[in-house]
C-alpha cells in the first residue's frame, strides 16, 4: 500500500475587521466593502448602516466564507467624508485543522480464513502486510483432490469505521489427483517362511506364539524378494486372546483396497479338493480358524495396495 498523497478539501476562510475611530469628531459610517481575493463578501458588524462611530471608539465586524480563494483581503471604511482604505492583507493558508482518514486499518477478509485485520499505516508512510497460507495434499486428499477457487477482499477503513477502498482478488489452488496400479502385498514376520518352493507364487505365512508381533508389510516383493518390493506399511498381530486379530497400518500415499487374513494350526490354509484335503494359499480360501486349542499358529496376511501414480490429465488448462 502506497501512500499516493492528499486532496484538501472543505476550505474556509473567516477574521475579524476592527474600525477605530481615531479621529476629533463622531464618525458616520455609510459603507464597509470587503474584497476577498477578487469578489465582495458578506460581513457582519451587528449594526445597520449608517453608524455613527463616537470619537475613540471601535467597530468590530466578521467575515466566514466557504471556499479556496487566493489573492488579498481588502477593505475600504467609506464616511460622509471620505473612504478609508486598509491596509491589504495576503491570504495565507495554513496546515488543515482537520485531518480525514489520516490513520486507515487494512483489514483482509478470505474464504481461507475468514476477517482477520493486518494492521494500521499513517500518512505519509507507505505501508506493506504480509501474510501466508500453507497448502499440503493431506489437507484434500484425493477425495477433495481438483480444482478450488479462493476470493479474499481487503479493505481500507477510515474514520468511523466506514470502508473508504477495497480490492479483490481470487487465488487458485490445484490438489493433485491420483489414478491408482493395484499390487499384491503380504506381512513378514521374524521367522516367515516363504510360500516358494512349495507354491509358485510368493508370499510368507508367519509361525507365532501367543503375544503381540508388529510385521512388515511389503508389496511387489516378487520370490520373497523383498530388494524387489516396497515397504508400504506394517500389519498388527495380536494373538493375547483365544483368537489372532490383524490390524493393517498402510503408510500414506498408499491405500488399502482389499485384505486376507489366514490363521490355524496348519502352516498353509487348507481345501477340499474331492476326498483329499490340499494346501493352498489362494486368498479367496483363507480362513481364521478360532478359538484355538493350540498355543503355535500360523497366520498369513494378505492385502492388496494401490499405489499413486499422478492423474496425466490433471491441471490446468492452457
Amino acid at each position: 500500500m502506497s501512500y499516493e498523497g492528499y486532496e484538501d478539501s472543505d476550505w474556509n476562510v473567516s477574521g475579524t475587521i476592527t474600525i477605530e475611530n481615531n479621529g476629533t469628531a463622531e464618525a458616520v459610517i455609510t459603507d464597509i466593502e470587503d474584497i476577498l481575493g477578487v469578489t465582495e463578501i458578506d460581513i457582519a458588524c451587528g449594526v445597520d448602516l449608517p453608524y455613527i462611530l463616537p470619537v475613540g471608539g471601535t467597530l468590530t465586524c466578521t467575515y466566514n466564507v466557504d471556499g479556496y480563494i487566493e489573492g488579498y483581503n481588502e477593505v475600504t471604511v467609506t464616511t460622509e467624508v471620505r473612504p478609508y482604505e486598509a491596509e491589504d492583507v495576503l491570504l495565507v493558508w495554513g496546515d488543515p485543522t482537520t485531518e480525514v482518514n489520516a490513520t486507515i486499518t487494512v483489514v483482509d477478509d478470505s474464504d481461507l480464513s475468514g476477517e482477520v485485520t493486518l494492521g494500521t499505516a499513517t500518512a505519509p508512510d507507505d505501508a506493506q502486510f504480509t501474510y501466508t497460507k500453507d497448502f499440503t495434499w493431506e489437507d484434500y486428499g484425493q477425495d477433495a483432490c481438483g480444482d478450488h477457487t479462493y476470493y479474499n477482499t481487503s479493505k481500507v477503513i477510515g474514520d468511523g469505521d466506514l470502508v473508504i477502498d477495497f480490492a479483490t482478488a481470487k487465488v487458485d489452488v490445484y490438489v493433485q489427483c491420483y489414478i491408482y496400479e493395484y499390487e499384491t502385498a503380504y506381512a513378514k514376520g521374524d521367522d516367515e517362511v516363504c510360500f516358494i518352493p512349495t507354491f509358485r507364487n510368493w508370499g510368507w505365512t508367519n509361525p507365532i506364539g501367543p503375544g503381540t508381533y508388529e510385521m512388515e508389510l511389503w508389496a511387489g516383493a516378487g520370490q520373497c524378494n523383498t530388494g524387489k518390493g516396497t515397504l508400504v506399511g506394517s500389519v498388527t498381530v495380536d494373538y493375547t486372546g483365544d483368537c489372532v486379530v490383524v490390524e493393517y497400518n498402510v503408510d500414506s500415499p498408499y491405500i488399502l483396497d482389499e485384505t486376507h487374513v489366514y490363521a490355524g494350526c496348519t502352516m498353509f490354509p487348507q481345501m477340499q479338493v474331492g476326498k483329499r484335503w490340499v494346501d493352498t494359499v489362494a486368498p479367496g480360501q483363507y480362513y481364521n480358524d478360532c478359538p484355538y486349542s493350540w498355543s503355535k499358529v500360523y497366520v498369513i496376511a494378505q492385502a492388496v495396495v494401490g499405489f499413486p501414480i499422478p492423474d496425466p490429465d490433471f491441471g490446468p488448462e492452457e
